[in-house]
């Protein structure tokens, strides 16, 4: 019964056969290896059917795998696409926070890590490996901060509540990651956003923006995570 539901449930996702068909065999079962990953991980980012401790995992080898199939060009178009129709499935409402999903997230909490290791990447170790990848998704908020105070494209109702999101998060950022980290990121994000004149700070660039500020909230949720596995 649960190979068929995990089965019927991928078939939803949208995966380009076609472009998967082009792949070698073993590039294709990562991709589709990756897209059983990426529907656990959205679904129990919108369910929590997981633990602290096995989500922060889960995370990692999600974006793990996606960077590095990002990094290979007969992969990096697919990856997306794997990525983005995970998150709309996950997020449609076609899928219920049942016991069936939540057996198919805990099963991509198994295959994560042979994902990554198949990827040639690097083991998920639990003293640095979350903290860095958080400290990713920091740079990027940092960077967004700056780029606004900057350039001011956002509406000030939206301005305050993204800048008043990123202080509260940057407090707790010096707690769990130190203040060594938030100050590296927030140094970096002044010093680039510094160099954009002032005739760029254009609506071209909102896009951007906005995708920085992505990583806020992912940056918001793992300090939760990692709070919630501390306890």
């Amino acid at each position: 019964m649960h190979a068929v539901v995990s089965l019927a449930l991928l078939a939803g996702l949208s995966m380009p056969a076609g472009a998967v068909a082009e792949e070698k065999s073993a590039t294709r079962q990562h991709l589709e290896s990756f897209q059983r990953v990426a529907f656990g991980w959205f679904m129990d980012a919108r369910c929590g059917f997981l633990p602290a401790a096995e989500a922060i995992e889960l995370e990692w080898h999600f974006e793990s795998a996606f960077a590095a199939l990002k990094d290979d060009e007969r992969t990096v178009e697919v990856a997306q696409i794997i990525r983005e129709s995970a998150e709309e499935a996950a997020n449609s409402g076609r899928y219920a926070c049942d016991a069936e999903i939540g057996d198919l997230t805990r099963g991509s909490v198994t295959e994560g890590p042979k994902l990554v290791a198949a990827l040639a990447h690097e083991p998920f170790d639990p003293a640095t490996s979350y903290a860095e990848l958080l400290s990713g998704y920091l740079a990027n908020a940092a960077s967004a901060s700056a780029i606004e105070a900057r350039c001011a494209l956002l509406a000030p109702p939206r301005r305050r509540q993204l800048i008043d999101s990123y202080n509260e998060a940057a407090a707790e950022v010096t707690e769990r990651l130190g203040a060594e980290a938030l100050e590296r990121a927030e140094t970096a994000a002044k010093a680039t956003a510094s160099t954009i004149a002032r005739a760029h700070c254009s609506e071209a660039m909102r896009p951007f923006l906005n995708s920085l500020f992505v990583d806020l909230e992912r940056l918001r949720r793992g300090l939760s995570r990692m709070r919630a596995a501390q306890h």
